[in-house]
């Protein structure tokens, strides 16, 4: 478990100072709070005072200033947390392109492509297993079109209306 240290040895390499001017030239709001807790923390206070201030749970400091110390600060403080995405970009635009034959070009059993079709066929291509509600969100979220999609309705519907 990594240890935090207080006053000077916290982040011996970065000032009070550098650490309010990171602050202060931080665009994503909640970084700032992340900073806030590092030049509190470097002012020799508790992680129970610095969560009190900063407004978030002692777990939540000792995450933040956990996370400082074994990275550092700069690009690699910044990583995503979390799962990893189950597809890359060029995955999704691969099942773009295959949505536009049709489903049964690649052996499965439907005329349209809906999420549980395009699950399967994800589940075929890539190997990946994913539920068809969140196959559905996937593709929202990334504006992945396919036949029949919202967008791609608009899309023809403004088509048509242009001819």
């Amino acid at each position: 478990m990594t240890q935090i240290p207080e006053g000077r040895r916290f982040l011996p390499r970065w000032s009070i100072e550098r650490l309010r001017e990171l602050q202060e030239n931080e665009t994503v709001e909640r970084y700032k709070a992340h900073y806030e807790a590092a030049i509190l923390r470097k002012e020799g206070l508790s992680v129970q005072e610095i969560a009190g201030k900063v407004g978030v749970s002692r777990l939540t400091a000792v995450n933040w200033l956990k996370r400082m110390v074994e990275r550092g600060l700069g690009k690699n403080y910044r990583v995503r947390q979390g799962r990893a995405p189950k597809f890359t970009p060029q995955q999704l635009r691969a099942l773009e392109r295959d949505m536009k034959r049709s489903p049964t070009a690649f052996g499965l059993d439907s005329e349209r492509w809906t999420s549980h079709v395009v699950a399967e066929h994800a589940l075929n291509k890539f190997d990946i297993t994913v539920a068809a509600s969140s196959m559905r969100r996937l593709m929202l979220r990334e504006n992945v079109r396919w036949p029949g999609s919202a967008a791609a309705m608009a899309a023809k519907s403004a088509k048509q209306r242009r001819s």
